[in-house]
C-alpha cells in the first residue's frame, strides 16, 4: 500500500528528536540512549559558553545559539520541523544572573507572578509547545539508568539513617512552594543544610561541614514535579563528595532518579561503606 506525503511526514517528524542542550554529561547521554532506541534523526540545540561540543558528536546538526535569546530559540525549533523536544542538562546557576535576554525572554519573566526555576521553565515550555511542538519528559529513553526501588550498594540503610532520610523526605515533598533544590542533609533529627543554587555536590560539602560524619544525603522530586525540564542526578561525584565529609547514606526515589556510571557510583560507595537506597514513587 502506498504512503501519502502527509503520512510520510509524520512518520518522520515521530522518527526525530530535538535536544535542547545544557552543561556535563547529560546531552551525550541522551543522544546514546535516544540513537539506541532507534531515533534515527537527532539535532541538538546548544549553547555557546555553556553546552560541550565534545559531547555532541552523535548528532545529526547541532544548532549553535546564545543562552537568553528567546525569540532566536523559538525560530531554530520551527526551522527543524521536529515535532518532539526535549530539554537535558543544567545551566549554570551564575548564568541566571547574568544572562543578556532578548525582549521576548524579559516579557516573559517580568509577566510571572512569582519568578523561580519552576515557573520560568514552564513558562518556556509553554513557549515552546505555542509553537506546535511537544515537549516530552527530559529522562525519556534513559530507562537503563533509572533504578528500581531498593537497596542499590552492599550494605541496606541503618535505622538512624531511615529516620533521617525519613525526616529529609518528608521536607523536600512539601517545600516545592519555595522552589529550593532536591537535595537535603540530615543528620540526628535535624535538617543540616538545604540545597539552593549551588546545586546537589555543593550542598553535600556544606551539609557535611556543618554536620559532620554520619550526614544523610537525600535527593527526590517534590510532589507533582515536573520532569520535563528537570529530573534528579547522582553519579561518581555524589559518592566522592560523600566521601570527603563523612556522609554514610544517599536516599534517591525510583523510577524517577538517573544514576549516570552506576557501575563506579556503587563501587565508590561500596568501598567506603556509604548506603545507596532507592525509596518507592510517591508521584
Amino acid at each position: 500500500m502506498l504512503i501519502n506525503l502527509w503520512q510520510l511526514i509524520n512518520m518522520q517528524k515521530r522518527d526525530s528528536l530535538l535536544i535542547i542542550a545544557g552543561r556535563r554529561e547529560y546531552p551525550r547521554l541522551m543522544l546514546e540512549a535516544a540513537k539506541s532506541s532507534g531515533v534515527r534523526n537527532i539535532e541538538v540545540i546548544a549553547f555557546k559558553h555553556e553546552t560541550n561540543p565534545r559531547g555532541l558528536n552523535l548528532a545529526d546538526k547541532v544548532h549553535w545559539l546564545h543562552l537568553g535569546a528567546l525569540d532566536e530559540l523559538i525560530s531554530c525549533i520551527e526551522s527543524t520541523n521536529i515535532q518532539n523536544v526535549i530539554l537535558v542538562g543544567q545551566i549554570s546557576p551564575s548564568n541566571l544572573f547574568s544572562l543578556r535576554l532578548d525582549a521576548t525572554a524579559k516579557s516573559m519573566i517580568e509577566g510571572l507572578p512569582i519568578k523561580n526555576a519552576h515557573t520560568i521553565f514552564t513558562a518556556l515550555i509553554n513557549k515552546i509547545e505555542s509553537i506546535g511542538v511537544h515537549v516530552i519528559p527530559s529522562h525519556s529513553y534513559m530507562d537503563k539508568y533509572i533504578p528500581l526501588p531498593g537497596v542499590i550498594s552492599a550494605r541496606a540503610p541503618l535505622i538512624h539513617e531511615e529516620s533521617d532520610s525519613g525526616l529529609g523526605i518528608r521536607y523536600l515533598r512539601h517545600q516545592g512552594i519555595f522552589d529550593v533544590g532536591q537535595s537535603v542533609i540530615v543528620k540526628s533529627g535535624y535538617i543540616v543544610a538545604v540545597e539552593a543554587m549551588e546545586g546537589t555536590d555543593k550542598t553535600i560539602l556544606r551539609g557535611g561541614k556543618l554536620g559532620g560524619n554520619g550526614t544523610v544525603v537525600v535527593k527526590v522530586p517534590r510532589l507533582e514535579h515536573d520532569f520535563r525540564f528537570d529530573v534528579p542526578v547522582i553519579g561518581p561525584t555524589t559518592i566522592k563528595n560523600m566521601v570527603r565529609v563523612g556522609a554514610t547514606c544517599l536516599v534517591i526515589e525510583a523510577g524517577s532518579t538517573l544514576i549516570f556510571n552506576r557501575s563506579k557510583t556503587v563501587k565508590l560507595a561500596d568501598k567506603a561503606n556509604i548506603c545507596i537506597y532507592a525509596t518507592e514513587s510517591l508521584n
